[in-house]
């Protein structure tokens, strides 16, 4: 359990307040996950024979 508790988070959920013209104050919520599944990026392999 304590690799779970370590490991970083996938998801993200960022919130931003903004006021309007009249006054009123609205949160504005992007939610976001991050796949680890997919293979992008450069996997390097160093043949050392």
């Amino acid at each position: 359990m304590g690799d779970i508790a370590s490991a970083p988070s996938l998801y993200s959920r960022p919130a931003f307040f903004r006021q309007t013209r009249t006054g009123k104050i609205l949160k504005t919520v992007n939610e976001r996950y991050y796949r680890d599944d997919l293979g992008f990026g450069c996997h390097f392999v160093d043949d050392a024979s």
